[in-house]
C-alpha cells in the first residue's frame, strides 16, 4: 500500500498548526513511548535525577525561544495544536540529544545505530545521492512520515519526519537535500534542540546558506549531516555541540559512508557512542558493498544494499528484533531529480515509494 504523503501549507504557524491536528494521536502514543523509554534509562528512584532531566528540558525549551525565528514558530503552533506542553514536546523531538545532554555520556550502552552514504559520478550515473537507514528504539519509530511542504516564503520540499519531530532528510525544489545521523559528543549542554535547524534547512535555495546554518546554528549535541545539490557539490559535517569538521565529497572520491561515531581526528576526543566497533563495522560493510556496486542507476539499487544482514561486530546495516534500535525507515535523495525514494520499514522488507517535486 502506499504510504500517504501529508500537505502542509502557508505560514510556519499554519503548518504547525495542520501537523499538529493531524498527528495529534500519533504525537500523544509517541509520548508515552519517549516516556516509558526514558524511564528505563534513568533511575526512577532518585527524584534529583528526575528533576534535573526536567530543568534540561526546560532549558533547551528556552534556548529555542530565544533562537527564535520560523522553526520555533512552527514547533510551538505544532505543540498548542497536538494539545502537549513546549517540555513534553521537547522530551519527544529531542529524544536522540538526552544521553548526552542529561549526563554528557550515553545513560547505557545501545545496540544499533543509523548507517548513511554520499554518492556522486562514478558511484552513480547522475548527480548526488544521500542514502540512510534510520534506526531507532522500536518504540519510537512506528509513526514516520512523509510531509510535502509548501511554505508561503519558500520552495517546495520533501521531508521525511516522525510525528511530532524534526525532519531528518529531505529535498527542496532548489536540489538541497541533506540526511543525518546521530552523534553521541562528551562537550553536549542543554542548547537548542540538535534537529532543529533542518526545519529551516529545508526552506534554504542555497548551498552555502545551507553549510553557513549547519555550522552556526546552536546545537545540544552531535551529528554528522550529508548535505548536497544539483551542482554536485556534496559534503559531510561532523557537528560537535561547539565544534564542526567537514569531508568534501568529489570527483575523485565519489563515495562517503558514516554511522554513529566521530571519524575526523579533531573530534574523536569528543566521541561517547558506547559501540563504536560496531558503528565502524557497519561503515565498512556498506563502503564495501557500495564500493562493488559503481554506477547505479536506480534507488532500488542503493536500497539492496542498505538491506544486508551480514552482522559486524554484533550489528548489521539492516537491523531487525531483538535490536535494540530498529530500522524504522530507508531513505534515498535524489537531489538532480529532485526526488525522496523511500520505505517506511526495514528496506528489505518493504517496496520502494518514489516521490518527485518535479
Amino acid at each position: 500500500m502506499m504510504p500517504c504523503v501529508l500537505r502542509l501549507r502557508g505560514s510556519p504557524e499554519a503548518m504547525g498548526r495542520q501537523h499538529g491536528h493531524l498527528l495529534k494521536g500519533e504525537i500523544h502514543q509517541r509520548l508515552q513511548a519517549a516516556w516509558r523509554w526514558w524511564q528505563r534509562r534513568a533511575d526512577e528512584s532518585s527524584r534529583r535525577q528526575h528533576l534535573s532531566w526536567l530543568r534540561c528540558v526546560h532549558s533547551m525549551v528556552s534556548a529555542f525561544q530565544r533562537w527564535g525565528g520560523p522553526a520555533w514558530e512552527e514547533w510551538q503552533a505544532l505543540a498548542r495544536a497536538a494539545q502537549v506542553s513546549p517540555d513534553e514536546l521537547m522530551l519527544l523531538t529531542a529524544w536522540h540529544d538526552w544521553p548526552e545532554v542529561w549526563q554528557a555520556r550515553p545513560a547505557q550502552a545501545v545496540a544499533g545505530g543509523c548507517t548513511a552514504a554520499v554518492l556522486r559520478a562514478p558511484a552513480v550515473e547522475l548527480g548526488v545521492w544521500l542514502a540512510l537507514n534510520w534506526d531507532t528504539p522500536p518504540e519510537l519509530g512506528r509513526q514516520m512520515h512523509v510531509f510535502y511542504r509548501e511554505p508561503d516564503d519558500g520552495p517546495r520540499a520533501l521531508v521525511v519526519a516522525p510525528a511530532g519531530g524534526f525532519p531528518i532528510a529531505g529535498i527542496n525544489e532548489a536540489g538541497l537535500g541533506f540526511v543525518w545521523v546521530d552523534r553521541a559528543c562528551r562537550e553536549a549542554q542543554p542548547r537548542l534542540p540538535t534537529g532543529a535547524v533542518f526545519t529551516d534547512l529545508a526552506h534554504l535555495t542555497h548551498f552555502d546558506a545551507a553549510l553557513q546554518a549547519l555550522r552556526e546554528t546552536p546545537r545540544a549535541s552531535g551529528l554528522a549531516v550529508a548535505l548536497a545539490e544539483t551542482s554536485s557539490h556534496a559534503t559531510v559535517l561532523e557537528l560537535a555541540a561547539e565544534r564542526c569538521a567537514e569531508h568534501s565529497v568529489t570527483h575523485q572520491h565519489p563515495l562517503r559512508v558514516f554511522a554513529n561515531h566521530y571519524q575526523s581526528a579533531l573530534l574523536q576526543n569528543l566521541d561517547a557512542w558506547p559501540n563504536r566497533s560496531a558503528s565502524e563495522g557497519r561503515e565498512t560493510r556498506l563502503s564495501e558493498l557500495l564500493e562493488n556496486a559503481r554506477g547505479l542507476s536506480c534507488p532500488s539499487q542503493v536500497q539492496r544494499q542498505f538491506a544486508d544482514h551480514k552482522p559486524v561486530a554484533g550489528e548489521t546495516i539492516c537491523q531487525h528484533p531483538p535490536a535494540e534500535q530498529q530500522t524504522a525507515a530507508f531513505i534515498a535523495v535524489l537531489c538532480a531529480a529532485r526526488e525522496l525514494a523511500y520505505t517506511l520499514g526495514p528496506p528489505c522488507q518493504q517496496t520502494l515509494v518514489r516521490q518527485s517535486l518535479l
